[in-house]
This record gives C-alpha cells, structure tokens and sequence, in this order.
C-alpha cells in the first residue's frame, strides 16, 4: 500500500516536471535565440546607444568606436546605456546572454552563489517551497522526501515514524508499538491488554479471551493459568470466585460448580460433598450438614432423607438403625430413640406410645369419682330446696290468716315475707 502511494506522488511530481518545461521551453527558445542575436557585438555611437541587457565597451577610448556587448550568462543589466553588468544575486540565474533580469529559481531547487547560471535541486531529506530559494529547509520531525528537488515533504504513512530532521524516508514502528497518525516522530506503546506482534502497526489488536497481556509495550498475550479468568479489559487474570472452576488454560470464564458439588476461589476444579452434607444449589462454596435426624451415605448429595418412623439415625452419613428394644418408640425423623413413660406402652410399630392398663385404670377412677360428687352435690341441693319449699308454705298460710283479720286490714299494709 506504502509503495503504492510512493509510486503516485512520483509519477505525479514528474508529470509537473514535465509540464513545467514544456509551459516554459518556448521562453527560453525565445531568451536563446535572442541571446545569440544580441552576443555579436554592436557598433554604436555612443553609450546611450546600448540597450538592456549589454553593456557600453570603448576600448579606444574614442567616440564613434563603441560596442555594446551581451551581459554574459550570470549577470543582468535592466538599464540601458550601462557600462557594466551587475550578478545575478543568490536564489536567482540567468543561463543566457543579454539577460535583462536574472530567473528565480524555482521551487525545489536554490542556488547561495551570485552570479549563478543554473539552480540545484534540493538534496533528498530536503524541499524548498518557495521561489527563489538560497537554502533548502530540512524537512521537519515525521516528514521525508526521497528524492532530489522536491518543493514539500511528504508525512511518514501510519505504522511508520522519523524522529530527526532531514529524513530520506520513515521507518516501521518496532513491535508493541503502533502508530494511527501520519506524519510522526514516535510510535506509541500498545496499552494493556493489547499487542502488537509485527513491525508496521497501525492500531494494536485486543488479547483474545481467556488471554492477557500486563503493562505496555507488550508482543503477544499470554494465556491464564488454570483457576483463573481473563479480565474484561485482557490486562490480567483473576482467580475464579468461591462456587466457580477453570481446569484448563486460558479460561475466558469459570465454570460454575454443580449441585452437590462446592470450590474454593481459584480452583480447578469443584468437589464433591462428603455423606452426611449436601449442597442443593449451583456456584457454592461450602457444602450444607443434613439436620438431625435426616441422613446421606453417598456423595455429591442435592438433599438429605429424613429417618423414617420405627429407626432412627445417630449419624447423617450413615443409614437408619432400629428402634432400641424396650418400652422404646421412633417417630419420623428420630436422631434418638424415646421412652415411653410408665403409665404409657409403646406400640407393635415403636412409632408411638399409648396409654397402658394402669392409666386406663386411673382414668376409670378418676371419672367415677367425679361422678359420685357430682350426685352427692345434686341431692344435696335438692333435699335443701325442699325444706326451704316447707318453710314457705308454712309462711304463706299465716299471711292469709292475717289477711282475714279486720283489724290487720284497717290498720296496715302486709309485709311481704321472704320467698314470696
């Protein structure tokens, strides 16, 4: 691509040479033909005879003997009537005879001498950009010129740099280096997480995942080792979390670890819970005991069983064992097994107690006790309301009799007597 676009601004820079000269060819046909007209000296009368672009030569010092002779190449003389022809002074030139004026140089090309016939073109790792030059202007800091005679530098491409004055060409940045600008001095290290693994880079490419690449400057990435992932931004790896894995190299991601199964951080791989523990989640970091009275004998357990009823189970990691023999009973989820109390027996399952003989038995007496006081309480009231019933009768028939008495009914009110 570089050669490419050396190869246009060549061709371009030679086809404006080109025209140069043909725009200006027949000019100097003209100033030539002039010249060679105006070299072979004239015979006038006098100096003012002379026109520009010759000088007045008596060599016998006697009038009617003058000659005005073409100014030679290098030199000028815009009057006329002049006895002497003055240099071309620097930057300028005249390649011919009887030149009024001398020429610029043009652009490109420059000339510190007076009287010069001819230009010369700037060196390469040099341009001159103006007409008339005395000196060629070294090209600046990530500029170049190839060759001779160029009116401007050139920028060094992307991926490249110059970093002295004067350069004849660029040079590719080194490796974990880049450069996205043209016409510079430096190249940049690539940053973190970046590489660059050729000369020339125009833009450092990215680790992949599950790689790295720590600092600047860097030429390749590294791979993460297992237990650890890459970074987001590929500048390190991390170890993986509590619950995670990686058991190979250049994990871009851990694994989470199974049910049943648990890890540190920065493990390669997960392990399984023992009997008697469980884990019934993804990604954890320590497995779960089973409760008393449940059980596991296996490992990589999601769950623990809960001891049936009639056994119970001492340990979580072992199966469940006979209800001891006895007055002992076993319910579901039993760690232990249970007396029953000695009014209770135990059932044919030793799941359960029940009420023995003798506490039926004292359940009997206890009823018929209290039923026996509450027939004691019930006829005791009722031989109570019964005299407290003879009582009254007896009170009422000696109201009426007072009632029937002619001086009680004129005297009196009659008091009401209790229980009426």
């Amino acid at each position: 691509m570089i050669s490419k676009q050396r190869r246009y601004r060549d061709s371009l820079r030679a086809s404006t040479r080109w025209r140069y000269v043909l725009l200006t060819a027949p000019i100097f046909f003209i100033l030539s033909q002039h010249a060679r007209a105006s070299s072979t000296p004239m015979v006038v009368e006098s100096c003012s005879d002379c026109k520009a672009g010759t000088r007045c030569v008596n060599e016998s010092g006697s009038s009617g003997n003058v000659t005005c002779q073409a100014c030679p190449m290098g030199t000028k003389q815009p009057a006329a009537g002049q006895t002497d022809c003055l240099a071309c002074e620097r930057g300028h030139y005249a390649n011919t005879t009887g030149n009024r004026g001398c020429h610029p140089c043009p652009q490109g090309l420059y000339t510190n001498k007076t009287q010069a016939i001819n230009c010369t073109q700037c060196a390469a790792g040099e341009y001159q950009h103006q007409t008339g030059g005395t000196e060629c202007l070294p090209c600046a800091i990530g500029n170049y010129t190839a060759k001779k005679g160029q009116s401007k530098c050139d920028k060094c491409p992307r991926g490249m740099f110059v970093n002295i004055t004067g350069a004849t060409g660029c040079w590719n940045c080194s490796r974990g280096h880049y450069q996205n600008v043209e016409g510079q001095g430096r190249c940049i290290k690539c940053p973190k997480g970046n590489y660059c693994g050729i000369q020339g880079c125009v833009t450092c490419r990215v680790c992949a995942p599950g790689e790295y690449a720590k600092g600047l400057g860097n030429v390749s990435c590294s791979k993460c080792t297992p237990g650890h992932q890459s970074r987001t931004d590929r500048s390190g790896c991390d170890e993986c979390r509590a619950g995670s894995y990686c058991d190979h190299h250049g994990c871009s991601q851990c694994r989470l670890c199974e049910r049943g199964t648990v890890a540190e951080g920065g493990k390669l791989n997960c392990t399984d819970c023992i009997p008697g523990y469980y884990q019934d989640k993804v990604g954890q970091r320590e497995c779960r005991p089973c409760r008393k009275g449940w059980y596991v004998q296996v490992a990589k357990a999601t769950g623990c069983i809960e001891c049936p009823a009639g056994s119970y189970c001492p340990y979580t990691s072992s199966g469940p064992e006979p209800c001891d023999p006895g007055n002992y009973y076993c319910p579901a989820g039993s760690s232990t097994s249970h007396s029953c109390d000695g009014l209770f027996d135990v059932n044919s399952d030793q799941t359960e107690c029940n009420m023995g003989q003798g506490l039926i038995a004292i359940i009997v007496v206890t009823v018929l006790v209290n039923i026996g006081i509450v027939v004691a309480i019930v006829v005791f009231g009722y031989r109570k309301h019964r005299r407290q019933g003879s009582k009254l009768t007896n009170q009422t028939q000696l109201i009426r009799r007072n009632k029937n008495s002619p001086l009680e009914r004129a005297t009196s009110p009659t008091p009401c007597y209790e229980g009426l």
